[in-house]
């Protein structure tokens, strides 16, 4: 056939005419269109989510140690409030014993016989020390000084100083031979003190 016979056996609405797409064809293009753009979407998404696979694991991996130390932790302190309860049973065993209650008692009647023996000492403050000193005579003056009498080497048990902080003098502690000596000195000095204070 001739181009002449082909241009003029074309349809009315071909001739000189190019095709647009329309009706149907126009919405399925449209919808394939859209479908391609949520594709690409979702890519993008899928390729973020599989970046977020490796933190995951790590999170999982980080998860798994805590609960691993958790559990240890948890183990020894079971084992720790077992031991602490056997402890506390054995100290209540050893408390409860004859044994414990005895050196209980000890310990107390010691404590009151060093208090009872501390009845006869006095502490004497402000005698100032120096190289071959007498406690004894110091004490002496002290006692000529308010004309109480005089101590005798008899009267007394011992006589010496404590230690004490830098700048103060070094107190003195003297023990009475006897309870009664002692109640006597103090006797005496406190009527002198009396009678200084009504002079």
């Amino acid at each position: 056939m001739k181009d002449s016979t082909r241009k003029t056996q074309k349809c009315g609405g071909c001739r000189g005419e190019t095709l647009t797409a329309s009706g149907p064809f126009q919405a399925q293009l449209a919808e394939i269109s859209k479908k391609l753009s949520q594709i690409s979407v979702l890519e993008t998404k899928l390729d973020r989510l599989m970046g977020l696979q490796d933190t995951v694991r790590h999170i999982e991996t980080s998860v798994q140690h805590l609960s691993d130390t958790y559990d240890e932790l948890k183990d020894t302190l079971i084992r720790q409030e077992k031991d602490i309860s056997d402890l506390r049973r054995r100290v209540e065993t050893v408390e409860k014993s004859p044994e414990v209650t005895q050196i209980t008692v000890l310990k107390r009647q010691v404590s009151e016989l060093e208090q009872y023996s501390r009845r006869q000492n006095i502490e004497i403050h402000g005698i100032t020390p120096h190289e071959n000193e007498s406690l004894f005579e110091e004490v002496n003056k002290i006692a000529r000084c308010l004309e109480i009498p005089e101590l005798s080497e008899d009267d007394i048990d011992g006589l010496h100083r404590l230690p004490t902080k830098e700048g103060k003098p070094p107190v003195a502690i003297l023990r009475f031979a006897s309870r009664t000596v002692r109640a006597k000195w103090f006797r005496e000095t406190k009527a002198t003190n009396e009678q200084a204070f009504r002079e």
